[in-house]
């Protein structure tokens, strides 16, 4: 994981940078794009092996979503974050 997270850096790094040189040649650099595989595989793994990591964060953020949107506790309901979401 420490290796993934590291190369996807490296890998956005000369994104950044080569933008500022080369836009179309950045573009379809292998190395200047490869963050981006890295970033979905990476979501995917915390998805697949870190699933009470993002259960409990869906909890919190979707407690303080209903703190900011309703006024009344019983018109909290555990959909909001998924409702925000599909809204998006």
């Amino acid at each position: 994981m420490t290796i993934t997270v590291l190369v996807a850096i490296a890998s956005f790094v000369l994104n950044l940078k080569g933008v500022s040189k080369d836009q179309v040649a950045t573009f379809y650099s292998p190395q200047t794009r490869f963050w981006e595989l890295l970033g979905g595989s990476l979501l995917a793994c915390g998805t697949l092996y870190q699933q009470s990591f993002f259960a409990n964060l869906a909890k919190r953020v979707n407690q303080y979503l209903c703190i900011l949107l309703y006024k009344n506790k019983r018109d909290a309901n555990a959909q909001t974050l998924a409702n925000l979401l599909a809204f998006v």
